[in-house]
């Protein structure tokens, strides 16, 4: 699979999930790019937005690789998201952002092998907020193991 299908695949899957939790609505892709993802976004319009990133991939075994047949590889996939919280409301909303990561972060484990994504692991999970409390701000890390097109 091209990388740029794979994104897409993912960006596809997560434009159907719901921001379980939180009534203003569901996730939205965010028009920044992974790397610049939430630091150059405005603050208003970053509430339930995320962003995917190609990371790094890396051949899943030392064996010859051939055009024709692609290469087994593991490739690392970032995915960062942003949700709001309100000054007087900040337990709340904590609260309210960590059950929507985890509808964003099972929506994205629901990617099946028949989509040609492989098979998805979690690597790594970091949340901090930002922007003096109001910005909770998560970043989850995903490695796929899939068979990387040459041609």
């Amino acid at each position: 699979m091209r990388l740029s299908d794979f994104r897409t695949t993912l960006l596809n899957h997560l434009a159907t999930t719901p921001a379980t939790g939180d009534p203003s609505g569901s996730w939205e892709h965010s028009g920044f790019v992974y790397d610049v993802f939430p630091i150059a976004a405005p603050r208003e319009g970053i509430h339930l937005r995320y962003s995917i990133g190609i990371l790094d991939t890396e051949p899943a075994t030392p064996r010859r690789q051939r055009p024709t047949e692609g290469m087994p590889a593991n490739t690392r996939i970032g995915v960062r998201w942003a949700y709001r919280i309100r000054k007087d409301e900040q337990s709340d909303d904590y609260q309210d952002a960590l059950i929507a990561e985890q509808v964003l972060l099972s929506h994205l484990l629901l990617v099946s092998r028949t989509d040609g994504v492989g098979s998805l692991y979690v690597e790594r999970i970091f949340r901090i907020t930002i922007d003096d409390g109001v910005t909770f701000f998560g970043e989850v890390t995903l490695r796929a193991l899939h068979l990387y097109d040459l041609l």
